[in-house]
């Protein structure tokens, strides 16, 4: 195995293995997220475009073709996510580290398409 599949495979698997988390991640926030949006006055609608949208992106993060829309869709959701969790005084690094790691995840397909 070459050193560019065997990097390929683990992209692939950051890859999948990111999705399925944040996918699932989003579906336990729509079905118990509504708390949080209800204490600080949104709209019970907003948390349902929200977790719907994470979850597209997350189901387009696994299709190669639809990668880059997936991505760009995680980054933007989970940036409105940790601004949301700082208005809480909530933690939100996890979702900036997830942010980065995306960001990395896109740097490196568009490193292997140069």
């Amino acid at each position: 195995m070459t050193r560019a599949s065997r990097w390929g495979r683990i992209q692939t698997g950051v890859r999948i293995g990111l999705a399925a988390l944040l996918g699932l991640r989003a579906l336990a926030f729509l079905l118990v997220g509504r708390a949080s949006f209800e204490r600080l006055g949104y709209p019970d609608a907003a948390r349902l475009g929200l977790g719907g949208l994470e979850v597209t992106a997350a189901i387009f993060l696994l299709h190669p073709r639809t990668f880059l829309l997936g991505a760009i869709g995680l980054i933007g959701t989970l940036s409105w996510a940790a601004g949301f969790h700082f208005a809480l005084r909530a933690k939100n690094w996890p979702l900036l580290a997830t942010v980065a790691l995306v960001a990395l995840l896109v740097a490196a397909r568009g490193r292997e398409a140069a």
